[in-house]
């Protein structure tokens, strides 16, 4: 892949993880108004890759792109941009609201029991080392990786614009 293409993909994985922090601030927040926004980003996160991948197929690559370099640009893109969302989140757990990931973790603690789902010692010190911000943080990054490879399967397809074959 050519460098340009690496470049791009930093730089617009780090507008697209600003984009995945405010995401996650409109579900995290406790005011409804802001909390219905989150629909919003529902359309606006594929909308605004769609335009990035084209973006690069147009400026980097000449106009022309294959499915799997396609492909490889959206995973390096969400990739920088699971890692710039990590870190509000870490900051966000750690600094901004510590309480965020404990009140999760009793939210997940009463679904268990309402599920009559017996609640060892052992699965409360294993949540205690799991709620963590850096653990939290790190499983973000395979969450937001994970979903944008479904995303990312059908983006390309539609992003790709292979060079003809001479005669057509």
């Amino acid at each position: 892949m050519k460098t340009d293409a690496i470049k791009h993909a930093m730089y617009f994985g780090l507008l697209l993880g600003l984009l995945f922090s405010v995401n996650f601030w409109t579900q995290a927040s406790a005011n409804a108004m802001v909390n219905s926004l989150q629909l919003v980003f529902v359309f606006l996160i594929p909308y605004v890759v769609f335009v990035v991948m084209k973006h690069c197929r147009d400026n980097v690559f000449d106009g022309r792109i294959s499915y799997g370099k396609a492909f490889f640009y959206g995973i390096q893109l969400f990739f920088y941009a699971s890692v710039v969302s990590a870190a509000f989140k870490y900051v966000y757990f750690k600094f901004i609201d510590p309480t965020y990931l404990k009140n999760l973790k009793n939210a997940s603690m009463k679904v268990l029991e309402s599920l009559n789902y017996s609640t060892s010692e052992e699965l409360l010190l294993a949540s205690e080392e799991v709620f963590t911000p850096i653990n939290m943080s790190l499983q973000f990054i395979w969450m937001n990786m994970f979903l944008g490879v479904f995303l990312l399967i059908v983006l390309s397809a539609i992003v790709k614009k292979e060079q003809k074959e001479i005669g057509e």
